[in-house]
């Protein structure tokens, strides 16, 4: 499991605009990058699954808490 420095790496990797969250197209290219095969609906899912604090963005912490716990 990769440290969280370069969990934090590879999230700012994606966060394109640079503001500290990832939105719907930045998630959805990080799992392109990933080769996950996910539909769009399976995209939208994922991405709300992850944001737990249902403001529309993925941050940090919700990223590290999902992927911790996978």
């Amino acid at each position: 499991m990769p440290d969280n420095s370069e969990l934090r790496e590879n999230f700012d990797y994606f966060d394109s605009d640079n503001n500290g969250a990832i939105d719907k197209d930045e998630f959805a290219n990080l799992l392109d990058a990933l080769g996950a095969d996910m539909s769009a609906e399976e995209v939208v899912i994922g991405f709300e699954v992850i944001d737990t604090n249902g403001n529309g963005r993925i941050e940090f912490d919700e990223f590290l808490n999902w992927w911790t716990s996978r």
